[in-house]
């Protein structure tokens, strides 16, 4: 059930980070879509309640921690798509792997802007790749770390 339930999570990622990469935003459907079948899922798992929870907490601090950044650089730091994308990781990974998988797609981001040298204050970076990213190597750690296979 872990495989299914974790690659339907990667699909909607993936599906995400292609349109984001792409055309610069993430399409509402992609989010609504994977917030949905990440609480149908969770039927099975953890309960209804607690999903509604975690994507509410989730995408709830996310988008203070948009309005927060805004307000004080007087910039958009964050779109709204990838607020709705961290309420997917909500309702399929909860509020601590999702905060996980956050921190590691935000590293990632820095790394490898710092690697392309196209660090810019100017360009708008997308970052459902980054999550993607940050999603399989929580993947790997939690497989390394345990023993769920």
């Amino acid at each position: 059930m872990h495989w299914i339930h974790y690659g339907a999570l990667l699909l909607f990622l993936t599906a995400a980070a292609v349109c984001d990469s792409r055309d610069g935003h993430i399409p509402d459907i992609i989010n609504y879509c994977g917030i949905a079948v990440g609480l149908l899922s969770a039927c099975f798992a953890d309960g209804l309640i607690n999903a509604v929870l975690d994507v509410l907490l989730i995408s709830g601090g996310m988008f203070w921690l948009a309005m927060i950044f805004e307000s004080l650089t007087h910039r958009e730091g964050m779109g709204f798509g990838d607020v709705k994308l961290s309420g997917v990781l909500g309702a399929y990974l909860g509020v601590a792997d999702s905060m996980r998988v956050i921190t590691y797609a935000a590293w990632l981001a820095v790394l490898c802007e710092i690697l392309r040298k196209n660090f810019s204050r100017r360009r708008q970076i997308p970052f459902a790749p980054y999550i993607l990213g940050g999603a399989t190597i929580h993947e790997i750690c939690s497989l390394l770390t345990s023993h769920r296979c």
